[in-house]
């Protein structure tokens, strides 16, 4: 493994973990350039730019899941988290920070010396040229002679939604896991969150119907935040289908869908049949982590992406959509430039 750290934007102070480095095995040497880490501690000043918070429990790019909203008492400790541990390390240009919070407690992942995909997105977010900072600041500037003020909050909202590359390859299944699966992110931005993820769901690939069917089939722990999502969805016109389970919930609550047969029973309606017809034009599958329910929901899945109909596998995706899909409805998308929505022009 060789690192040298041109490569990297951003350094922590190698002395401290000496002897951690040198018991790296003779196989495996590690060789890491020192030759600007003399000027790398001077600036004890850290900068902490923005919170990325993830709206999807599974294949995210950092793989990290999503738990609870942030509070402004959490974003403050993440913000304290953010800068002892850039201080502690002696970082000098960009770090990636990568936590969980859930309950009110925060756990730390892992702490990246080095600038990660995140950096472009949140200098679009932002309006703040992070990698060129970064970049000034490792080779000898201070963070003070750019004039920046650390955290702030942003009056617009910048949603990054992850682009597959499951219509490309035929018979992989859908289903999103912990591991990362996307290939490419978009970006949407709006004043309003809703008016956001309708850009973001766009600008992805994935046009999300303003009319026609939804399919509902979700596990037991899903089905009550499902019900109020199908509700919405029926205030809007949509007609809903649901498997068997789903859909006795469903209509015991007050929503009325149409039951459908599981593929393998060889009856109609059913799931594959409906979509081939075109009655159903955006699927809603969460299913168990068992390896049956996975198994049996993969044709239907991929049935959908070759079809290019919107498949969602998670209930916060859901509801997202369900916004995203009302904002499509008005059809009154502005447009801004970036330069506007950072008060340069």
């Amino acid at each position: 493994c060789t690192v040298f750290t041109a490569y990297l934007q951003g350094f922590f102070d190698v002395e401290k973990y000496e002897t951690q480095l040198n018991m790296t095995a003779a196989s495996n040497p590690l060789i890491i350039a020192r030759s600007t880490w003399e000027k790398m501690t001077e600036d004890e000043q850290a900068l902490f730019m923005e919170c990325y918070q993830e709206a999807e429990q599974y294949g995210i790019p950092q793989s990290a899941a999503y738990v609870d909203e942030y509070t402004q008492k959490a974003i403050d400790e993440i913000v304290e988290i953010n800068t002892k541990v850039a201080l502690s390390l002696n970082i000098v240009g960009l770090m990636n920070l990568q936590l969980a919070y859930k309950d009110g407690e925060i756990w730390m992942i892992e702490a990246n010396p080095r600038a990660s995909r995140t950096v472009p997105f949140i200098s679009k977010a932002t309006g703040v040229p992070l990698a060129k900072i970064g970049v000034k600041v490792m080779l000898g500037r201070k963070l003070k002679e750019f004039g920046l003020k650390g955290y702030r909050a942003i009056d617009h909202y910048a949603i990054k939604a992850s682009v597959f590359p499951f219509l490309k390859l035929p018979g992989v299944d859908s289903i999103l896991t912990p591991e990362m699966k996307s290939t490419g992110e978009v970006m949407g931005i709006d004043a309003d969150f809703d008016t956001a993820a309708y850009k973001a769901f766009a600008a992805a690939g994935n046009e999300l119907p303003t009319s026609g069917g939804v399919y509902f089939t979700v596990n037991d722990h899903d089905k009550p935040a499902a019900l109020e999502i199908a509700k919405e969805l029926v205030q809007m016109g949509f007609k809903i289908y649901a498997t068997k389970g789903t859909s006795t919930y469903f209509r015991e609550h007050g929503v009325e869908n149409t039951a459908c047969f599981k593929n393998d029973e060889n009856m109609k309606p059913n799931a594959i049949g409906l979509m081939r017809d075109g009655d159903i034009n955006l699927v809603i599958n969460t299913p168990s982590q068992h390896s049956g329910a996975v198994r049996d929901g993969h044709r239907m899945r991929r049935l959908a992406v070759e079809l290019e109909i919107p498949f969602i596998t998670t209930i916060n995706g859901a509801k997202v959509a369900v916004g995203a899909i009302k904002v499509g409805r008005k059809n009154e998308i502005g447009v801004k430039s970036m330069q506007e929505f950072h008060g340069l022009v």
